[in-house]
């Protein structure tokens, strides 16, 4: 059940490559849903290359990594879906409490 929550909420909130969108819009300039789509499409193929490795090494866990591909293929559908329709102001405020969510849940771990 986590995994397909983590799955959905990866997707569909703004989550994926929340350091990218930052680098894209502050240093580059980019609008914003131009800075997220361009993300969510760099995550591809550095995700392909890295995963190569994991499995070669073993570290892939194959079933969470089922689960959370289709539970995140839903919430990209989604995501993709509703971006445009967001503002620019919501978007910034779900990068800001995601990085705020996962700075603490490191800390605590």
């Amino acid at each position: 059940r986590s995994y397909s929550v983590t799955g959905v909420q990866t997707c569909a909130l703004p989550i994926c490559g929340t350091v990218i969108v930052i680098i894209l819009e502050r240093f580059l300039k980019m609008p914003p849903h131009k800075a997220h789509a361009t993300a969510v499409s760099i995550i591809l193929p550095v995700s392909m290359v890295s995963s190569f490795f994991y499995l070669r090494q073993g570290l892939i866990s194959e079933r969470a990594t089922i689960i959370i591909a289709i539970a995140g293929t839903v919430g990209g559908f989604l995501g993709a879906g509703l971006l445009k329709k967001i503002p620019v102001r919501s978007i910034r405020l779900a990068f800001a409490v995601s990085m705020i969510i996962a700075g603490v849940r490191m800390l605590c771990a």
